[in-house]
């Protein structure tokens, strides 16, 4: 009887052993997708106040916007490069490490840039697309395609620089996904996110399903990785849908968080006529 009882009490201890062997690698993967606590500031650019906008590419490099005039930051000198046909340059979205995305909410344009600001072709003919109000794109983790977001018609558009076709398309985004307010675009390797300024952030699947909506109280959100960076009352956090939020930063409580943004594993703040650059451990 006690060599049975015995036996029963082996299989349940090897049976927990290798549960918690399986469990152990998933949970320490889980872990290292995540960002920690430790940030690391590498880096203080000044700005002027008279810059409009500030974007950066794959390589991390940071361009200035001051109406059509664009400054590269760049090693190891800095580059300026003048648009004059533009009136305003709203939106520098990479495409692939040589190509750039422009973007001109006023002129309603999109042209495809390269990565010396020289613009490459022709700008793409929203006409042609029935579109009559861009306020939205983003570049697609799909080569040579990119998301343009029509507010008059409420329609998102998967769009392919390349053969200048239309492969996707959704009318009434904003009331299928039950948004209301301004939008924003980002794709990751995640999913397409969709970021309203009514504290909605939504993510999508590669054929626009709803996969999660994030209610959160932020001033400024980006995407990073499965979850979302943002920043509240001057404190950064980071939120996914499996873990909630936690606090991975503390901002000076004088200053506003003004901008943030994420490029490769850096993170980029602006702050008062400065922007600071984090390594996201």
């Amino acid at each position: 009887m006690i060599g049975i009882y015995w036996k029963k009490f082996y299989v349940l201890n090897v049976r927990a052993f290798l549960c918690i062997t399986l469990l152990v690698p998933l949970y320490d993967q889980a872990q290292k997708n995540e960002p920690s606590m430790e940030w690391k500031k590498i880096q203080s650019i000044p700005i002027s106040s008279e810059v409009d906008a500030w974007f950066t590419d794959l390589q991390q490099t940071l361009y200035l916007v001051n109406k059509d005039e664009i400054t590269k930051i760049g090693n190891p000198f800095n580059t300026v490069q003048s648009i004059k046909s533009w009136q305003s340059i709203d939106v520098i979205e990479p495409i692939n490490p040589f190509k750039l995305l422009l973007f001109s909410a006023s002129q309603q344009q999109i042209c495809i840039a390269d990565n010396t600001l020289a613009l490459t072709g022709d700008c793409f003919p929203l006409e042609a697309l029935e579109i009559a109000n861009v306020t939205a794109i983003s570049s697609s983790k799909r080569p040579d395609m990119f998301w343009i977001y029509d507010e008059v018609n409420s329609t998102i558009l998967l769009y392919n620089y390349l053969t200048k076709t239309l492969v996707q398309s959704l009318y009434n985004f904003k009331g299928l996904l039950g948004l209301k307010g301004k939008i924003t675009l980002k794709e990751n390797e995640t999913g397409l996110w969709v970021i309203s300024d009514r504290n909605e952030i939504v993510l999508l699947d590669d054929y626009l399903n709803k996969v999660y909506t994030f209610q959160l109280a932020f001033d400024r959100a980006v995407p990073y990785k499965n979850g979302i960076l943002y920043s509240d009352q001057n404190t950064l956090y980071f939120t996914n849908r499996y873990e909630g939020s936690k606090a991975v930063h503390k901002i000076s409580t004088q200053e506003t968080i003004k901008k943030i943004h994420v490029s490769g594993n850096q993170l980029y703040i602006e702050l008062d006529q400065r922007i600071d650059v984090f390594i996201i451990p």
